[in-house]
């Protein structure tokens, strides 16, 4: 298959054609591909990075959850984390209650809003077992924030109802 100008059309400067090439090989994907754009997650370049995750997002493909992951918790990606979160929302997230829960929780602005709007617009396994790791992640954030930080205190407060519900709602099912 000749994907060569495809790929590099992908991390070309003009964004066009960088929206061109990601099109094409989301719809073709291939085994061959998604390497390609599995390893373009560890790519140092942000744009790189971001532009092969939403292409990753474009396959549907749920083999790309855990290397997205992966991409999200690298330390050098903390500040810049945002364009792969929000790529979450093309998978079939359902286990990753506590990892979206905790990119909520401890996530700049963007990754935050990201992680918010997945709570809310996703279906998770949630069990007794995945509130109790949630709850500690709060704990944990809770001790971590300063009484004057109004965006941290008024996330902490959102969080506290997201697991009050998510209790009720799983003591219903009991």
């Amino acid at each position: 298959m000749d994907w060569e100008k495809y790929r590099m059309s992908l991390l070309s400067e003009n964004d066009d054609e960088a929206i061109i090439a990601s099109d094409w090989l989301a719809n073709n994907s291939t085994d061959e591909i998604f390497t390609f754009l599995i390893e373009l997650l560890n790519s140092e370049d942000e744009f790189a990075r971001d532009i092969a995750a939403v292409t990753l997002a474009k396959t549907n493909d749920n083999r790309a959850i855990e290397p997205l992951f992966e991409a999200i918790k690298k330390k050098e990606n903390e500040h810049k984390r945002g364009v792969l979160v929000g790529c979450l929302d093309a998978f079939e997230i359902d286990t990753y209650f506590v990892d979206i829960f905790k990119l909520y929780l401890f996530g700049n602005f963007k990754v935050s809003v990201f992680a918010f709007d997945l709570l809310n617009t996703k279906s998770f396994d949630i069990r007794t077992r995945t509130l109790k790791k949630a709850a500690k992640a709060l704990h944990h954030f809770s001790h971590n924030i300063g009484q004057d930080d109004d965006v941290a205190q008024e996330r902490k407060e959102e969080a506290t109802i997201i697991l009050k519900e998510l209790e009720e709602l799983l003591s219903e099912d009991s």
